[in-house]
C-alpha cells in the first residue's frame, strides 16, 4: 500500500507516524517523539516542514505480510506543495481528525487535494482519551461536511498507542493496492516525487515505479532533463536508507545516479531505460509563489556560497522560485519567491542551519498587477521596480493587488474579535455560518495578500487565545490604492528599504520606518535627513544630528574672532561633504538590525461603510400595512451619518450567533425569525449591523420556515421585503449598489425554493432584474459585479424550470452566456429538471445521457448523495418513477448501480422484479462504480408503494438494510400507504385506514 497521512497542523501526524513504525518493529518503542521530523528546523519549532518516506512490513490478519509505503506530510498551507507531490504517489491517505478541536481549515484543504488526486480516504479520529474529547461529534461533522461515511471511522490515540494496531488494519482492508500498470510492455516508468543532495554521492531522487523494474547497474534516462545515468544505488527507508537489489512496479524507493548538477534534477521528471523509452508521466502542476523577498549575503563575498546553498536547497524545496538580483545598497543578492512568511523563514533557518549562510531578508513582497493606460499589463513584485504613480510620464492606469479567500474556524466566543481583526487588515466578509451540532463557526473573508504576509497569523492567534485556524486560497487581483513608499536618505532613495503600501497607511507606516532607522543608523559628519516619500511628497521625516568635533581644542585660548573662523570653515566643509558625498555608506548591520526587526503592520482599511441618509427614522422604513410587523413604533429622531458600530463587537457576535441559530433551526416560524432581527436591529438603529451574505442567510431561513408546514404564514412576505428595505432601500434606478443586488439574489433563490412556481412569480423576478440594470447587462464588468450577474441569472433560469417556461430559459441562457457564465453542474441539473417538468421524459433520458458521457471514463470511486452525479441521475428516476413508464429503463439503471456495491450478494441482484417486460429501448448511462445513495433506495421503495407494488417496495428495501443504509420515517410512511391502499392488512371496512395517511 502507498499512503500519506494528511491533516491539520498539530492533529497528531508525525505522532501517528510513530506508533505505525513502533507496531510493526521498525522502530524500538523508545525511539525519540517525532522520528520522521529530522530537520533541525522541524524539531526546534515541532512542526513538519518535509514530507518524509518510511517503508513497513505488516503482517495482516491473513497471514500476509504487507509492504506499506508511508509518507508524513506537513499540515501549515505554507507547506502544502509537499502534500500534494506526496499524494500524487500514493492510492489512499490517512484523514487524521483531532476530536478535540473537530474539522480545522486545513482539513478541508488537504481533503481537496486528496479528492483532486483520486485517493480513497480512511478518516481516523486522534486524541480520543482526552477529557474533552467529542469522538462522536467529529464522525459525524466528517460525514456531513466531507461525505466519508461513519461505517470505517477508526478512533484512536496516537499517543498512547490506542486503536492504532486497527489503522493497520483499515489500511489493507480499505485502501487500494496500487493497481495493475495499464501498459503491457513491461518498461520502466517512474516518477521522480522528491529529489535531496548528498555530499558524497550527489542528487538522490525518490521515485514512485508505475511500471518495470529498476535495479544498480542499469542505465537510465530522466526524460526532462534529457541525460543519460548509471544507477549507482536503489533503496527503501526503514526507516534509514537501506540498499535493495531491485525496486518493482507499485513500490516507493530512492534512486542513486551519477548525477552531480543539481540543475539536472526536476521534480515531476519520468525516469525509464535509456534504450526503451517511454512516453513522460503527468507530472506535478507547479505552485505559483505567493510571498517575494530579496536574499542577500551579511557579507557581500560570500555571493557564491550563497548561490550554492540556495541551488542545494531549492533541490529539496522546488516550490520556491529563484530571480538574481542587484541592489545598490546590498549588493549581489536573489529575489525568492515563497508560498507564505513560514515558508520564508523556515527556509532562512535551513540556509543558517545547514549552510551556515548569514544573509539579509528584505521585506517581505507580494506580487502586483500595474495596468497602463495603453493597455499593458506588467506583474512587479520587487518594489524597487514599481512606477511612481504620481508622475504622469509613467503612464500607469491603476494597480491591482493579488486577493486570497481566506477561511476561518474560529469557538462562537471570538467571532467578535475575527470580524474585527479581518476589517482591520481591510477584508471583506463572504460568510458567516454556525456550524452543526457545533459551538464553532466558520468565517469566510476576502482579503489582500499584502496584508497576510506580515503579522496577521501572529494576531489572529493572539485574539483567539489560539483556538481559530486559518487557510486561504488565491482569488484574482483586485483594483486598488497603492503607492511606492520610498525610504531616502539625504533626498537619496535606498532601494532595498522601498515598499509598497496602501495610501490610507503610508503616513503611519513611513513615520515608524524613519523613527527604526534613525535608531540603527550611525550619525555622519554631517546632519542626515531620513525620509519617507511617496513621489515628489514627502510623508514622514526624522533628523539624524551631525558628529562634532571640536575644531577649537587646538587654539589658545582668548582669541574669539579666531575661534569663530575655525566654526565657520567647519560649517562650511560640512556643507560642502553633504552636497558632494550625498551617498551615505550604509553598513550592513543596519539594513540587518532595521529589517529584523520590522515595524508591525497598521490598520489599512480603505473600506467605508454606505451612510444611512441623515432624515427621519420613518423615511427609510417600510410603510405600515395590514399584514407586516412594522418598526414605525420607533421613536423618530435625527441620524448622524455612520461609521462605526455602536455594539461591541463580542455582544454584537453573539446576537449574530443567536441570530443564525434560529435561522438554521428546523422548528422557528419566520415571525420568530424576524422579531430576533428586529431586536438587534433597533439594539442600535443608527449602526450598520448586517453585510449582505449576512442577511442573505436570514432571508433564506425566513423562507424554508415559511414554506416547511402547511399553513403559510401570511406575514411572511412583507417580513422579508421590509428587512431589505429597513437596510439597503427599494432597489431602483439610481439606488442599486452590489450590496443591494446580492440581496436581491437571495430574493429569487428563496422563490426558487418553492415546490410549485406560477408563471407570475417569475414575471415579477424579471422585472426586478430589469428594474436593477434599467441599461441591461454590462458588457465587461468587474469580476465580483459578475459574479453577481451570473448568480442572477441561475436563479431566473431556476423558476423557468421550475415553471416550466422553455422559451424564457433558453432566453437566459443566452444572456448566462452572454456575461461570461461557464456551463456547470447546477445548470446541467436546472436542464433535466426543465424538462421534467414539461413532461418530456424521452428528452430527459437523452439529456442525462449528453451530461453524462464524458465522466464514464471515470473509475474512481464515488461516494453517494454528495456527489453531483449522484444527485442528477436520483432526479431522472424520482421523475421517471412518478410518472409511473420507463419501468425499463430504472430496472436497468439500478441493475447497474447495485453491481457497484460492496455487498456481493446485491452485486449480482436480479432488477427484473421491476420491470419483468421486454429489454428497454431508451437506458440510463451509469458512470463507473457508481454506488446507489439512500435516496435512491427511497426513490424506488415510495414510488412502488404507492402504486400499488408491494413485493417490489420490500425487495428494495431488503437491498437498502444490505446496503448499510436505515429507513427514514417516509419509507416507511410510504410503505404504510401502500399497504392501506392495496395489502391485506385491514379487516374493517375497506378504506378507512388509508384516510389516515396523505394522497401521493
Amino acid at each position: 500500500r502507498n499512503i500519506s497521512i494528511i491533516a491539520h497542523i498539530d492533529h497528531g501526524k508525525s505522532t501517528l507516524a510513530d506508533r505505525l513504525l513502533q507496531l510493526t518493529g521498525t522502530l524500538p518503542a523508545s525511539s525519540s517523539p517525532q522520528f520522521l521530523d529530522k530537520l533541525k528546523v522541524e524539531k526546534e519549532r515541532g512542526i513538519t516542514v518535509k514530507a518524509q518516506t518510511v517503508s513497513l512490513i505488516h503482517t495482516h490478519t491473513d497471514g500476509e505480510r504487507y509492504l506499506i509505503n508511508l509518507i508524513d506530510t506537513p499540515g501549515h498551507v505554507d507547506f502544502s506543495y509537499e502534500v500534494s507531490r506526496s499524494l500524487g504517489a500514493c492510492e489512499g491517505a490517512l484523514l487524521l481528525v483531532d476530536c478535540t478541536q473537530g474539522i480545522q481549515a486545513q482539513t478541508l484543504s488537504v481533503f481537496h487535494y486528496a479528492e483532486e488526486a483520486n485517493l480513497t480516504l480512511l478518516p481516523v479520529i486522534n486524541k480520543v482519551d482526552l477529557p474533552h474529547a467529542s469522538p462522536k461529534e467529529t464522525s459525524e461533522q466528517i460525514a456531513a461536511t466531507l461525505g466519508l461515511p461513519m461505517g470505517n471511522h477508526v478512533h484512536i490515540s496516537a499517543k498512547s498507542g490506542l486503536g492504532v494496531p486497527q489503522v493497520l488494519t483499515s489500511i489493507i482492508d480499505e485502501l487500494p493496492p496500487p493497481p495493475p500498470s495499464e501498459e503491457t510492455d513491461g518498461r520502466l516508468r517512474g516518477l521522480v516525487f522528491d529529489t535531496f543532495y548528498d555530499h558524497f554521492r550527489g542528487v538522490v531522487s525518490l521515485v514512485r515505479l508505475f511500471s518495470g523494474s529498476i535495479r544498480k547497474g542499469d542505465k537510465v534516462r530522466f526524460l526532462q532533463a534529457g541525460k543519460k545515468y548509471d544507477v549507482l544505488e536503489v533503496g527503501v527507508h526503514n526507516p534509514e536508507e537501506v540498499p535493495v537489489d531491485v525496486l518493482l512496479d507499485g513500490q516507493v524507493g530512492y534512486v542513486v545516479c551519477n548525477m552531480k548538477n543539481s540543475d539536472e534534477a526536476h521534480i515531476g521528471d519520468t525516469i525509464c531505460h535509456a534504450d526503451k523509452l517511454v512516453d513522460a508521466l503527468p507530472g506535478f502542476k507547479p505552485m505559483k509563489a505567493m510571498v517575494y523577498a530579496g536574499v542577500f549575503p551579511v557579507d557581500s563575498g560570500d555571493f557564491s556560497k550563497l548561490e550554492e546553498a540556495i541551488e542545494r536547497l531549492t533541490l529539496n524545496d522546488r516550490s520556491v522560485s529563484i530571480q538574481r538580483e542587484s541592489s545598490a545598497a546590498l549588493s549581489q543578492g536573489f529575489r525568492l519567491g515563497f508560498l507564505g512568511t513560514l515558508h520564508l523563514d523556515v527556509f532562512r533557518q535551513r540556509l543558517e542551519d545547514e549552510y551556515e549562510s548569514n544573509v539579509i531578508i528584505t521585506s517581505p513582497t507580494v506580487p502586483f498587477k500595474v495596468v497602463y493606460k495603453d493597455g499593458r499589463e506588467e506583474f512587479i513584485s520587487n518594489p524597487a521596480d514599481f512606477p511612481d504613480i504620481t508622475d504622469p510620464k509613467a503612464r500607469v492606469a491603476h494597480i491591482e493587488e493579488p486577493m486570497v479567500a481566506a477561511t476561518i474556524f474560529v469557538p462562537n466566543e471570538y467571532i467578535g474579535e475575527m470580524m474585527t481583526l479581518c476589517a482591520k487588515y481591510r477584508g471583506i466578509q463572504q460568510e458567516y455560518r454556525i456550524l452543526e451540532n457545533s459551538s464553532r463557526a466558520v468565517l469566510r473573508y476576502t482579503l489582500p495578500l499584502s496584508e497576510i504576509v506580515t503579522d496577521f497569523f501572529s494576531e489572529l492567534k493572539s485574539a483567539s487565545s489560539g483556538f481559530a485556524s486559518f487557510d486561504y486560497e488565491e482569488a484574482g487581483y483586485q483594483r486598488s490604492d497603492l503607492v511606492k513608499l520610498n525610504m531616502m536618505l539625504n533626498s537619496k532613495p535606498v532601494d532595498a528599504l522601498a515598499m509598497v503600501v496602501h495610501r490610507n497607511a503610508a503616513v503611519a507606516i513611513g513615520r515608524t520606518w524613519t523613527k527604526k532607522l534613525r535608531e540603527v543608523l550611525p550619525r555622519q559628519l554631517f546632519e542626515l535627513a531620513i525620509q519617507a516619500a511617496i513621489g515628489t511628497k514627502v510623508v514622514a521625516r526624522e533628523s539624524l544630528s551631525a558628529m562634532r568635533k571640536d575644531v577649537t581644542a587646538g587654539l589658545y585660548g582668548g582669541h574669539y574672532e579666531r575661534k569663530m573662523k575655525h566654526l565657520e570653515k567647519q560649517k562650511k566643509g560640512k556643507q560642502r561633504l553633504k552636497r558632494l558625498a550625498g551617498n551615505i555608506d550604509v553598513p550592513q548591520s543596519a539594513f540587518f538590525d532595521v529589517l529584523s526587526s520590522r515595524p508591525r503592520g497598521y490598520s489599512t482599511c480603505a473600506v467605508r461603510r454606505p451612510v444611512l441618509p441623515a432624515a427621519d427614522l420613518a423615511a427609510f422604513l417600510p410603510p405600515p400595512t395590514d399584514e407586516s410587523i412594522s418598526l414605525s413604533s420607533t421613536p423618530a429622531r435625527q441620524l448622524d451619518p455612520i461609521t462605526p458600530h455602536e455594539l461591541p463587537p463580542q455582544i454584537r457576535s453573539q446576537q449574530l450567533s443567536n441570530l443564525f441559530v434560529l435561522a438554521s433551526s428546523s422548528t422557528a416560524t419566520s415571525t420568530e425569525i424576524y422579531s430576533a432581527w428586529s431586536n438587534l436591529y433597533l439594539s442600535a438603529p443608527n449602526t450598520r449591523l448586517f453585510t449582505p451574505p449576512e442577511l442573505m442567510t436570514i432571508l433564506r431561513g425566513m423562507h424554508r420556515a415559511d414554506h416547511r408546514g402547511k399553513l403559510r404564514d401570511p406575514h411572511a412576505a412583507a417580513q422579508r421585503s421590509g428587512i431589505v428595505k429597513d437596510v439597503l432601500g427599494d432597489i431602483s434606478p439610481g439606488v442599486v449598489g452590489r450590496a443591494a443586488r446580492q440581496i436581491l439574489v437571495a430574493e429569487l433563490q428563496a422563490e426558487a425554493y418553492r415546490k410549485t412556481v406560477g408563471a407570475k412569480t417569475l414575471k415579477e423576478a424579471e422585472r426586478k432584474v430589469a428594474v436593477a440594470y434599467p441599461k441591461g447587462f454590462p458588457s465587461a464588468p468587474y469580476w465580483r459585479d459578475k459574479l453577481v450577474i451570473i448568480h442572477l441569472i441561475t436563479q431566473i433560469l431556476a423558476l423557468a424550470a421550475k415553471v416550466p417556461d422553455g422559451d424564457a430559459f433558453e432566453r437566459w441562457m443566452e444572456k448566462r452566456e452572454a456575461a461570461g457564465g461557464e456551463p456547470d453542474g447546477h445548470i446541467f441539473t436546472l436542464r433535466l429538471l426543465l424538462l421534467a417538468n414539461q413532461k418530456k421524459l424521452d428528452a430527459l433520458i437523452e439529456a442525462y445521457n449528453d451530461g453524462t458521457r464524458p465522466a464514464m471514463t471515470n473509475t474512481g470511486l464515488i461516494f453517494g448523495a454528495n456527489n453531483h452525479q449522484m444527485v442528477t441521475l436520483n432526479l431522472v428516476l424520482w421523475h421517471l418513477a412518478i410518472s409511473e413508464k420507463h419501468w425499463d429503463v430504472i430496472a436497468g439503471a439500478y441493475q447497474q448501480l447495485l453491481s457497484h456495491t460492496h455487498e456481493p450478494e446485491l452485486a449480482d441482484t436480479d432488477t427484473s422484479f421491476l420491470s419483468p417486460s421486454s429489454p428497454p429501448l431508451l437506458a440510463l448511462l451509469v458512470p463507473a462504480r457508481l454506488r446507489p445513495s439512500r435516496d435512491t433506495y427511497s426513490i424506488l421503495i415510495r414510488s412502488t408503494a404507492y402504486q400499488g407494488d408491494l413485493a417490489a417496495s420490500l425487495e428494495v428495501m431488503r437491498h437498502m438494510f444490505g446496503d448499510g443504509f436505515a429507513p427514514h420515517v417516509p419509507e416507511y410512511m410510504a410503505l404504510f400507504e401502500g399497504f392501506a391502499r392495496y395489502g391485506v392488512i385491514y379487516d374493517g371496512p375497506r378504506g378507512k385506514l388509508s384516510a389516515m395517511f396523505p394522497k401521493f
